[in-house]
């Protein structure tokens, strides 16, 4: 049911009830920061499922998992620090999230030979090579709890904008599945922006009382169930692809999409 691999490809056990299997390159891609990739279990039928892009992570060298469903694993490197991030996403490639971003002093660089992650009935469990109290390295626990939205995106995030318009960024927070979860009730709160190139961050901007408090607006009508908007303005962005961060009420978890400016 699992394969080794390389350093510079992680392997991950066989989904029995699609017959896929599941990896991750360390490098190349889109953003030259690794990808997740999926192929049938006669070795055809290859698909690059998600670009890394520094980020949501780089360097996913360890070996993924699956667990209900989901795709778990570990970045080494990248993320809002620098040190890493761990991720979940769905087998089809949709609804990427980060759950962890490494910051050192709770760990850096999550990496192992086989798998990084280890599934308990109260939490996910792993370790780092380096980090913590020592720079040693520390052993960790993410609780269930800490595990909530993935992101459905209500635009074409590779269509390119003018450089000084304004991009609607239009979300919605799912399950796993898909099925659409936001409410009025549930803040997403945008954080910063990031030049994918070269990880440069800077403060969101408030593009005017549509979105006061960098808080995304809810409504009603967005993709026929609800969902969230923020109008974002791209003055002063140069050419190239940006990272939007953000947060959710009761989610641990920061959170991309990303948009161009041409």
């Amino acid at each position: 049911d699992s394969i080794k691999c390389s350093a510079e490809a992680s392997c991950a056990r066989r989904d029995s009830t699609s017959r896929f299997l599941y990896g991750a390159g360390a490098y190349g891609g889109a953003f030259n920061q690794g990808v997740v990739f999926k192929l049938d279990t006669s070795g055809n039928n290859y698909q690059k499922i998600h670009d890394f892009d520094g980020p949501n992570g780089s360097e996913p060298i360890s070996g993924l998992r699956l667990s209900q469903g989901m795709l778990y694993g570990t970045a080494v490197s990248g993320g809002t620090y620098g040190y890493g991030v761990i991720f979940k996403m769905d087998p089809s490639g949709s609804g990427f999230q980060v759950l962890r971003h490494f910051d050192g002093t709770t760990g850096a660089v999550p990496y192992s030979t086989d798998y990084s992650l280890l599934f308990g009935q109260d939490g996910i469990y792993g370790t780092t090579n380096q980090g913590g109290a020592y720079g040693m390295g520390v052993v960790y626990k993410l609780a269930p709890s800490a595990i909530s939205y993935s992101i459905c995106p209500l635009y074409d995030q590779t269509k390119p904008v003018k450089s000084g318009s304004t991009v609607p960024i239009k979300i919605q927070l799912c399950d796993g599945s898909g099925a659409n979860l936001s409410a009025p009730s549930i803040v997403v709160h945008g954080v910063s922006v990031a030049l994918t190139s070269n990880n440069i961050s800077e403060t969101l901007q408030d593009s005017g009382s549509a979105n006061p408090d960098n808080d995304f607006r809810y409504d009603s009508t967005l993709g026929g169930t609800g969902g969230y908007i923020f109008n974002l303005s791209t003055k002063g962005l140069g050419t190239g692809t940006y990272s939007v961060s953000f947060s959710a009420t009761g989610d641990s978890a920061t959170h991309h999409v990303q948009f161009q400016v041409k």
